[in-house]
């Protein structure tokens, strides 16, 4: 009992159970008086729908909308270019039960930036940003063309679709997972700005998308077009193809034959529909889920990819260096069966736990995949089966020796029912730790982006990495010891660098691994160079 006579009931360390209603009563020989209240658990904001990239005319109204959850109902800040932003005749907050909204009237340059949302309680706080771009009268016409901009300035995605978190993001795009309002179902939506990559490729990346339709592909639904930028909408897979793997604490080689039999067939499809996908990789392997439990891959991500044109050579200068095919790496004509060495890798990858080609940098990795120099372990060779053995052998070959994607499926490995050896999935979880790291360094927006393999193939020794600043300093250096990289650098994602596994096996030639039909140990003799 205090002083004042006040009496006071505090709880530490509150949990769940303590939530409910809590009595006082108070207690005389003259009687009794009591009271209640209720004690609810803060729950930290979250967003439900976050807002997206505007681009309007000058002139124009700007709205910015999310739509924000949390108990208790979190205070909202607006900033622009992260000044605080106050009411005005120019700005207004609009507040709709959980819809929070900035409009900014008459549009002019001035306020073009990046606009962030900060939604704050006592339990916590989250943010999300968007730009918006005033264009004035002319540039709009010279960017998309009279006609054509009348017919997109109509339709928005927002005007159709919930738009929710990031879901992912590459070098030239990032997701986001949208709720169509019609139907209620949930899509991911592919951004990718002008900026970052050529709307004309962007475009060539859409149709391309839009014409395929297999189990085995990513399914297109559809595409919106920006001034600044393409949006296209396809199913929503959120689970790569080696996470799902990696979930369980052993995979057999039964199951990793399976998954790249899917592999093949798809790309199988793609090039009898005259099509070159040039980015196969663990990232863009994914897996639906069907209504009956059934595991499909589905092959993602175009922006790589090349319309067959048979007769004519094609080439290819973009590239994951730890999956190029040495077509790639030699600046040499591509074709079908390029696509059939990284499948070649993820199976490698996959049954023995090791990156075939990976070497300290990427300069050093593409000079493995040009020498053929594999990683080999004999003990981890040895467990295979003898088909895998022989598959591993036949796709890792110089591209005028390798199978095409139907050949391949006619391998007798994808004949066999044995179940095989079962494979721990702990170096699979330090790859993908490695990879996770790797791709947050050259995310869109970042301060690193992807560089041309011949490029990165002459740079000297002290540049041997596929990434480089996408703005140089101002001294034209290439140094990430500028005041302005780092301040860069505090903007990246927090993912930690991986300590690199111990590779204990030596690197050997292809040719030196001896084919399913010879003994393992045994060196080959008369052997042609792949």
């Amino acid at each position: 009992q205090p002083d004042d006579d006040q009496y006071c009931l505090r709880i530490c360390r509150v949990s769940r159970r303590d939530m409910g209603a809590l009595t006082c009563t108070a207690r005389n020989r003259h009687g009794t008086q009591t009271c209640s209240v209720t004690l609810e658990l803060a729950e930290a904001p979250r967003f439900e729908s976050i807002m997206e990239d505007v681009e309007v005319g000058a002139g124009e109204t700007a709205r910015f909308a999310v739509v924000v959850e949390g108990k208790p109902l979190p205070d909202i800040m607006w900033y622009k270019d992260e000044v605080l932003l106050t009411e005005s005749s120019h700005v207004s907050f609009v507040y709709e039960e959980n819809e929070c909204s900035l409009v900014v009237l008459s549009t002019g340059a001035q306020d073009g930036g990046v606009y962030t949302c900060t939604a704050r309680n006592l339990a916590g706080e989250v943010s999300c940003k968007a730009e918006l771009a005033v264009h004035s009268a002319q540039t709009a016409m010279e960017v998309e063309g009279v006609g054509e901009d009348e017919d997109h300035r109509g339709r928005r995605l927002s005007d159709f679709y919930d738009i929710h978190q990031e879901i992912g993001r590459g070098a030239f795009s990032y997701l986001r997972r949208v709720v169509e309002r019609s139907s209620g179902l949930e899509f991911a939506a592919k951004f990718i700005p002008s900026q970052a990559k050529p709307k004309a490729s962007a475009r060539r990346e859409a149709r391309l998308l839009a014409r395929l339709q297999h189990d085995c592909v990513l399914y297109f639904h559809e595409a919106f077009e920006r001034r600044r930028g393409l949006v296209i909408v396809t199913e929503l897979c959120t689970e790569e193809l080696l996470e799902r793997m990696a979930r369980k604490p052993t995979v057999c080689e039964s199951e990793i034959r399976a998954y790249m039999r899917q592999v093949l067939e798809g790309i199988h499809y793609l090039h009898q529909s005259h099509v070159l996908h040039l980015d196969v990789k663990p990232e863009n392997l994914l897996v639906w889920d069907g209504a009956e439990g059934e595991e499909q891959v589905r092959i993602c991500d175009f922006g790589n990819a090349q319309e067959l044109t048979p007769g004519e050579p094609q080439y290819c200068q973009y590239g994951t260096p730890e999956f190029v095919a040495p077509e790639i790496v030699n600046q040499s004509p591509v074709s079908g069966v390029t696509d059939i060495w990284p499948v070649g890798v993820v199976a490698f990858l996959c049954l023995t736990g090791i990156s075939p080609f990976v070497g300290e940098n990427d300069r050093t990795t593409l000079m493995n995949i040009r020498n053929y120099n594999v990683a080999f372990e004999e003990t981890t060779f040895l467990s295979l089966s003898r088909e895998a053995r022989g598959f591993l052998i036949k796709v890792l070959v110089q591209d005028r020796l390798r199978p095409t994607a139907e050949e391949t499926l006619e391998h007798p490995w994808f004949k066999t029912q044995a179940k095989g050896a079962e494979m721990s999935t702990d170096h699979l979880k330090l790859f993908l730790s490695r990879r996770r790291w790797q791709r947050s360094q050259i995310s869109y927006k970042c301060h690193l982006v992807l560089r041309p393999i011949p490029e990165l193939l002459r740079a000297p020794p002290e540049r041997v990495w596929v990434t480089m600043p996408r703005r140089p300093p101002p001294s034209g250096g290439l140094s990430s010891s500028s005041d302005s990289e780092e301040e860069e650098l505090e903007e990246l994602p927090s993912v930690p660098r991986p300590l690199q596994p111990e590779f204990s096996g030596s690197r050997v030639s292809l040719t030196d691994i001896p084919t399913e039909d010879e003994a393992l140990g045994t060196p080959e003799t008369g052997t042609a160079t792949p």
